[in-house]
C-alpha cells in the first residue's frame, strides 16, 4: 500500500517531492477542503480513526498525518 505521503501528493496533484511537512490544508495547491475529507477517509480506512471535528483539525498538515502513520504502521493489517 502507498504511504500516506504519496497518497496526500496524488490527491492534490502534486509531486510527493514537493511535500513537506508544513503542507496541509489550505496552504498546498490542491489541499482543499474537498482534498482533507479524502485524506480523513483514508485515515478512518487505514487507522480506524474517527473523523469529527478534533481529528479534522489535528490531520490537517502532513506532519501530523506522518506522525500517525510511524505510530500506527502502515495500515496493511
Amino acid at each position: 500500500m502507498t504511504g500516506m505521503k504519496d497518497f496526500i501528493a496524488q490527491l492534490v496533484r502534486q509531486p510527493s517531492s514537493a511535500m513537506g511537512p508544513e503542507a496541509g490544508l489550505g496552504a498546498t495547491p490542491g489541499w482543499d477542503s474537498f482534498a482533507q475529507l479524502n485524506v480523513m477517509m483514508e485515515l478512518e480506512k487505514r487507522f480506524g480513526i474517527d473523523i469529527t471535528d478534533d481529528s479534522i483539525r489535528r490531520y490537517s498538515t502532513l506532519a501530523h498525518v506522518l506522525e500517525l502513520e510511524a505510530e500506527r504502521g502502515n495500515g496493511d493489517d
